[in-house]
């Protein structure tokens, strides 16, 4: 979402979207926001694409992805391919639970489709293919696997970054992001410091206990370490999370409780597995 000042300029039936709740529209919100898609003007368009985080359907995800499949502005583009990640995400989780999605099985194929020929057009943006690549893997399929260690291998800092931050919704990667852990790039140290713990890559576990107590760390990379941590569960973390948490920096002190609370609760809910296994 772009600066306040920016709404002025956009039609307020747009703005006021995003107070609804996730996925549910009604259908006269729907249809200013089908508008906002074909209406033209980018800054509407954007503004549109941006509200589809949280509102998409079969016909909205249709029309972003003709939107990124265009010939027109490349933000544009790259908006619309990136737009799609919530609802694919979602339908994801949705399958493995069996519930009910916003998208439909088919529109997710044809979405994932697209978002393939996307990637691999030589010819197309790299910004857009990066976005094409990112966006498919949240609903993974085999070939992504290629894909994400193609980009990892080129050598490109940000392919490298993509291939990061796909890693984490991809199996087989563990040993890629603990060698991402020691990238000399700190935006790829980042994203590997978050990548880790959503994949539940435990084997990490001692590169992100170094990285968050490193005194010449990047703060962000150092409070994205502690969170994974705290999402593995590791015990080993315990006590130098506890004399992180007393740091005269009240970020680094926050993230570090963080931590500390989230393997505390991994702990009862073992607890929990034990007493009734």
């Amino acid at each position: 979402m772009r600066d306040d000042e920016d709404d002025d300029l956009l039609p307020p039936a747009i703005v006021g979207l995003a107070a609804d709740e996730r996925w549910q529209l009604p259908e006269e919100s729907r249809a200013v926001l089908v508008e906002g898609l074909k209406s033209g003007e980018r800054e509407v368009q954007l503004e549109a694409l941006a509200m589809l985080e949280h509102s998409l359907d079969d016909g909205l995800a249709t029309a972003a992805l003709e939107i990124a499949r265009g010939e027109g502005d490349e933000e544009l583009r790259v908006a619309a391919a990136r737009a799609l990640a919530p609802g694919l995400a979602a339908a994801a989780a949705a399958s493995e639970d069996e519930v009910a999605a916003p998208i439909a099985p088919a529109t997710v194929t044809a979405l994932s489709l697209g978002l393939r020929q996307l990637y691999f057009d030589s010819a197309a943006p790299k910004a857009l293919r990066r976005a094409a690549l990112e966006t498919a893997t949240q609903a993974p399929e085999a070939w992504q696997e290629g894909a994400v260690r193609a980009a990892w291998a080129s050598g490109d800092a940000e392919w490298k970054t993509t291939a990061v931050d796909c890693m984490a919704r991809l199996d087989g990667f563990c040993a890629e992001l603990v060698e991402a852990l020691r990238d000399r790039s700190p935006q790829i140290r980042l994203g590997a410091a978050r990548a880790t713990g959503d994949a539940g890559c435990r084997e990490a576990a001692p590169r992100l206990l170094a990285l968050a107590r490193a005194a010449d760390e990047e703060a962000l990379v150092r409070m994205a370490a502690m969170e994974s941590l705290g999402l593995l569960g590791d015990r080993e973390a315990i006590a130098p999370l506890r004399e992180l948490a007393a740091s005269a920096d009240p970020e680094l002190a926050f993230a570090a409780r963080s931590a500390l609370g989230r393997i505390a609760g991994c702990e009862a809910a073992e607890e929990l597995d034990d007493d009734f296994g």
